[in-house]
């Protein structure tokens, strides 16, 4: 079979997928109500909408940072700005692969590669340590709402089997991942002698393939858990990249929060919080970005845990996707598109000191100013909730100072 009978193979069976996960939302949307459905969005005003693109970015500028963080202690210079716009490419590779996150990251690693100027598999551990991080971050914030909150929790045996599935699958994880950890420099020529064999038996099978030496698969794997040595060197950098994936984890939680408030429906952050990582099971489906099922079964959690109606339930998911996924999405695609056209960070001359240390300060200046101007005006919604009204001012506060310091930083080269 040639190369493009696969590629065509392939392709078809991806629109399949996507074609099935639409045609299963649609009938999910009719048989919960679709006027209802369609009402309850309607009703979101416009100063909410905008309020959640706010922190639907948020995580971005947060997550970005943080593989900036990472990018340095393997000795990549890129600035925080230009990690920022990598980041929201990954986004949008995560988007469009099947199984998410897990799909992307392959991808991403190669876009991380090209753009620093770095071997694959220093960039592929790089991609890693971050995920790894965000989701980790995601499940702590989890169980730590679940244990404070579990008195008030009442959910039905399907959510709970739902969270024990999580659970078990993290904790899973987790022991493994503490495993390979401990053995990493044992279990790095068995699979790196492994790997080697496969690419020579996939280079027989696949046309149009030259598999690389067994030599230097081996060799591939030695760099990648060397690259992870690297990270771990710094247990301080590591609490700063955690701290940025918490804060982005919990600006999307008062994303969710504020699309439960503006449709009536008064829940504390505590909850929300449970039911993020719990939602990941979406991820499971094969579809690219979880088309379809990410609605339904976070939908379906709120209904369970929050007593809700169907249509109501829908209406959030909906616009919770909608403004923190595929939003973020769509500037991934800019930022793609960005990249490519502006070349490697690598081939472009750094700035001074001096003149970095004026975008700051003009940067986080204008940033506040813009906080004072929101506020007296009231162009955002105020939420209720001090933690999530918190989140919100922080968010406009580092998009404001985000998007002052790379007009700045752009102009100024």
């Amino acid at each position: 079979m040639s190369t493009t009978s696969i590629r065509t193979q392939s392709t078809w069976r991806k629109v399949a997928g996507i074609v099935l996960a639409l045609s299963g939302f649609a009938l999910y949307v009719w048989v919960v109500g679709t006027t209802a459905v369609v009402d309850a969005v309607g009703a979101v005003s416009r100063r909410t909408v905008v309020s959640l693109a706010v922190l639907g970015l948020v995580p971005l500028v947060a997550w970005g940072t943080a593989l900036g963080v990472v990018l340095r202690q393997i000795g990549t210079q890129v600035s925080f700005w230009r990690a920022t716009v990598l980041f929201t490419a990954m986004e949008f590779v995560n988007a469009i692969t099947p199984f998410g996150q897990t799909g992307g990251t392959p991808v991403s690693s190669l876009l991380v590669a090209w753009e620093c100027a770095i071997d694959y598999e220093r960039a592929f551990a790089a991609v890693v340590g971050v995920n790894v991080v965000i989701r980790l971050a995601s499940v702590a914030l989890g169980l730590f709402a679940a244990v404070v909150y579990s008195s008030h929790l009442v959910v039905v045996d399907s959510v709970r089997n739902i969270a024990a599935l999580v659970v078990a699958v993290t904790v899973g994880f987790l022991v493994a991942g503490a495993v390979l950890w401990i053995t990493r420099h044992d279990v790095e020529p068995v699979v790196g002698r492994a790997l080697g064999r496969l690419t020579q038996w996939s280079g027989r099978w696949i046309p149009g393939v030259s598999p690389p030496a067994p030599e230097r698969a081996a060799h591939r794997v030695s760099q990648f858990v060397a690259t992870l040595d690297e990270l771990a060197a710094n247990p301080w950098r590591l609490a700063v990249v955690f701290a940025l994936a918490v804060f982005g984890q919990l600006s999307v939680a008062a994303a969710l929060w504020t699309v439960l408030d503006a449709l009536g429906v008064t829940q504390p952050l505590l909850l929300v919080l449970v039911v993020i990582p719990l939602a990941k099971v979406s991820g499971l489906v094969p579809t690219p970005g979880g088309i379809g099922s990410a609605v339904v079964v976070l939908s379906g959690l709120l209904v369970a845990m929050t007593g809700i109606a169907g249509a109501l339930a829908t209406a959030a998911a909906l616009v919770y996707r909608g403004t923190v996924y595929w939003f973020p999405t769509l500037v991934g695609v800019v930022a793609t598109v960005g990249l490519f056209l502006s070349g490697r960070q690598s081939t472009r001359p750094r700035q001074s000191r001096s003149t970095q240390v004026t975008a700051f300060v003009l940067a986080g200046s204008l940033s506040a100013a813009l906080l004072v101007v929101v506020h007296s005006r009231t162009l955002l919604v105020e939420p209720a909730d001090a933690v999530v009204h918190a989140l919100l001012d922080g968010g406009i506060g580092v998009l404001g100072f985000a998007v002052v310091w790379i007009l700045l930083t752009t102009a100024t080269r």
